[in-house]
């Protein structure tokens, strides 16, 4: 197992931890393409080795935000690094296989949140494509979608008051709808239910969610003393 850092300050604090529990780390550049990787993010290379091994059937691991308690980065692009971080096997998120409380479809206000041009490239698709592929169908449905992309600066929070339900393609702002108390549909993250986009409105257990995720996110010094078991 190697672990692999770019040419990125978080990037570097996230691979000292990792080479802390006894992983050896180096940068993207000299990467491996027959050894199993552990990558943070999917910029600067790392989304290329990730494909290559997804593609090859060579195990790696993916590191990144938390689903709860994740540290952003602010305005000014500083991010605290005390934060929670996901680790995920050979995928970008583990998704949740609880079932939903279901109730009957009716139109809704939706909240759409297309992925960002570097996931979307992760699953051969881009921004537009999702994003007019979902208003389409959600019009067809009956539904009012509303847009929220990466450069939205309002806080989720305060978009969510004006929806009833959001669809997502991966977003780590899902969980905190469903939180919301939002009935909540994502094509490929937490979730991935948008088969019952035109059967019913699925409403998530809060408690039920954080209790399945809570065990598959770490701090980078837990990841340091070897309990994300990257191996």
């Amino acid at each position: 197992m190697i672990g692999y850092y770019t040419d990125n300050n978080i990037s570097h604090s996230v691979m000292k931890a990792v080479g802390r529990s006894g992983i050896k780390v180096r940068h993207i550049k000299n990467f491996d393409k027959d050894q199993p990787a552990v990558f943070y993010g999917i910029l600067r290379g790392c989304g290329a080795g990730m494909l290559h091994h997804k593609i090859q059937g060579i195990p790696f691991f993916y590191i990144d935000n938390g689903y709860f308690d994740a540290m952003y980065m602010d305005l000014t692009k500083h991010k605290e690094m005390s934060g929670k971080y996901r680790v995920v096997k050979n995928g970008m998120i583990e998704p949740f296989m609880g079932a939903p409380r279901k109730e009957p479809i009716r139109k809704c206000k939706v909240l759409v949140m297309p992925p960002s041009p570097y996931t979307a490239f992760m699953y051969d698709t881009s921004p537009e494509d999702w994003n007019l592929q979902a208003r389409e169908r959600l019009i067809r449905l009956g539904h009012e979608p509303m847009l929220r992309d990466k450069t939205d600066q309002q806080p989720l929070l305060k978009c969510l008051k004006h929806v009833d339900a959001v669809y997502a393609f991966n977003s780590m702002g899902a969980v905190a709808a469903i939180d919301a108390g939002k009935a909540v549909y994502t094509t490929q993250g937490v979730v991935q239910n948008d088969h019952l986009l035109e059967e019913c409105l699925p409403y998530y257990d809060i408690a039920e969610i954080r209790k399945f995720y809570e065990p598959k996110q770490f701090t980078l010094g837990e990841i340091s003393e070897g309990k994300a078991c990257l191996s």
